[in-house]
């Protein structure tokens, strides 16, 4: 399902339809930037109903099924999805809005919208070679899961100006560099 909905930059009123498809998780969010003045908008979208479809099918057989038919009916009245944590932008009405976005929160390849309907269908058939996917996936848990880490290490000195732990921290990432 894909959801759709209009934004208008606060800072410059440039507006922006988007395009969201709805995923597995109970919470997605969502940035990308204005093109009229290049901020960036964030939203994220909640979906509700996730969590109580799962409390309820859980605990189907400890109720009675008039129980869990009365569950069913009190969830189809509750909101599917909502939009929250809007930054730099405000609801508005499509009138107006001079290009369209498309999100999938599982699918976060960049799509040209003017050769595909959805991220989903613009990455079905990645990656061709699997073999050389594989490696350079595991090359980027790698950088992860252990560079990324000492890395961030060496951010920290970096701020608080501490020379003597970053210097130790840099050697540890065995660089070579004089």
């Amino acid at each position: 399902m894909i959801n759709r909905c209009a934004l208008q930059c606060v800072t410059c009123g440039h507006k922006t339809i988007i395009r969201t498809a709805v995923g597995h998780g109970d919470y997605q969010e969502f940035a990308f930037a204005c093109r009229g003045c290049g901020l960036e908008i964030r939203y994220g979208m909640k979906l509700p109903l996730n969590r109580r479809m799962a409390r309820v099918l859980a605990t189907k057989e400890k109720h009675p099924k008039s129980w869990f038919k009365e569950q069913l009916k009190r969830i189809s009245k509750m909101p599917k999805l909502k939009y929250v944590n809007l930054k730099n932008a405000k609801f508005c009405g499509e009138e107006g809005a001079t290009e369209t976005r498309t999100f999938d929160g599982e699918n976060l390849n960049p799509v040209d919208e003017a050769k595909h309907f959805s991220p989903f269908i613009a990455t079905a058939f990645l990656p061709r070679n699997l073999e050389k996917f594989a490696l350079h996936q595991g090359m980027r848990k790698a950088a992860v899961e252990i560079f990324w880490p000492q890395i961030h290490k060496l951010l920290t000195h970096f701020e608080r100006k501490n020379w003597k732990l970053f210097d130790k921290q840099l050697q540890e990432l065995e660089l070579e560099i004089k």
